[in-house]
């Protein structure tokens, strides 16, 4: 009598394997009681015999011939195999304005679908100490650990205990903050000078303690009885800012 075999992928529970069959002689229609060791269970990955215990109550030792009844009863044993379960792991994505603060995201996920009901694992992630950004721009997000395992961003799958895990990238995005500069006004008797006006002041938003440079117009001057414009010329040194939006106010 020979136990047979079994196996699935892993889902957290054990996998048994009760049926067996004759792969010699003939029972002549007896109907043979077969029971298999309490031993006869895996539930992670890998393998584990599956043996007979007793036959019609009469216990049994694999590979010994045992008379039971009208039958000289031999048995063998079967295999039972847990095969790791595929799973992909996705950094999170993570986007918003400058602050001034470094952007990180250490959430992640998996595919709905992927994992059964009856696995309740919980996966311990860790990120690169490089998945962080602060200043405006785009980094990767990179898994570098699950459950202790170092997993590289290879696009491959890596054998993590019940699991083969592949990891996939996020992305870390950081956009410009919005923010209003105006220059400020100013004003004189008139005395034959020209009259200049380099201060300016923060409308709307913050600067999130970055210290503009702030340059105005050759034209934001004047000597005579009037008014000019006080226009801001330059921001940083460029009309085009890479932490803020700006906007100019007359």
């Amino acid at each position: 009598l020979h136990a047979k075999n079994a196996s699935k992928t892993y889902d957290g529970t054990a996998l048994t394997q009760s049926e067996w069959e004759i792969v010699s002689g003939n029972a002549y229609g007896h109907d043979f009681t077969v029971v298999m060791s309490a031993d006869s269970t895996i539930t992670d990955a890998g393998t584990q015999p599956n043996v007979i215990a007793t036959v019609d109550g009469v216990a049994v030792t694999t590979g010994t011939t045992k008379a039971i009844g009208n039958f000289n009863v031999q048995t063998s044993n079967g295999t039972l195999t847990v095969n790791r379960m595929q799973i992909v792991i996705w950094a999170n994505n993570a986007s918003r304005d400058y602050n001034g603060q470094p952007l990180t995201q250490h959430e992640w996920t998996t595919p709905a679908t992927s994992l059964p009901a009856t696995d309740t694992h919980e996966f311990q992630v860790e990120y690169s100490a490089e998945s962080t950004i602060t200043d405006v721009g785009t980094k990767d997000n990179i898994i570098t650990k699950v459950d202790g395992v170092e997993i590289p961003s290879d696009n491959q799958f890596h054998e993590v205990g019940n699991y083969l895990i592949r990891v996939d990238k996020g992305t870390l995005t950081v956009t410009p903050a919005y923010i209003v500069l105006y220059a400020k006004n100013a004003s004189k008797p008139y005395d034959g000078t020209a009259l200049t006006q380099s201060e300016w002041g923060i409308a709307t938003g913050s600067a999130y303690g970055h210290d503009f440079t702030v340059v105005m117009t050759a034209d934001s001057t004047i000597t005579n009885a009037g008014t000019q414009p006080n226009v801001i010329a330059t921001v940083d040194g460029t009309a085009e800012i890479g932490r803020a939006s700006c906007r100019e106010r007359v």
